[in-house]
């Protein structure tokens, strides 16, 4: 497994710019997001093999081929879905506190934002530990 040891390898700046895409019959193939990688890369290719083998003690990365491209990790990922919580419901106090507390906040993300965060605190505060 020669990605477990690839930020050993090129250390961890050029590791943030660059991933493993295949390898096979001692060709590594590795992708960079930028031109300036690429040729960094190029620069390093021996020094990225030799320690790459000696890392993993077996010897078999005999070659380095670069591409540039969109590092894959680095595409959008779905949200991750909040943690669901363990509070009760709020009421309807609660909610219409929450309401004329953020009402004066011009921005609507920001308001809904802090009148979640109202409503949650509120709740919190009646609920028991």
């Amino acid at each position: 497994p020669l990605w477990r040891y690839w930020n050993q390898a090129v250390g961890l700046h050029m590791a943030r710019h660059s991933e493993l895409v295949f390898f096979s019959g001692g060709v590594l193939t590795v992708r960079v997001d930028a031109p300036v990688w690429a040729q960094e890369m190029s620069f390093l290719k021996e020094q990225i093999i030799v320690q790459l083998n000696k890392a993993t003690g077996v010897g078999g990365v005999r070659a380095l081929r670069i591409q540039q491209g969109t590092l894959q990790r680095l595409t959008p990922r779905a949200k991750p879905k909040p943690p669901v919580s363990n509070l009760p419901d709020p009421t309807s106090e609660e909610l219409m506190a929450a309401e004329s507390l953020v009402a004066v906040i011009q921005d609507p993300e920001l308001r809904e934002t802090a009148r979640l965060a109202f409503v949650k605190l509120m709740v919190a505060e009646r609920t028991p530990l």
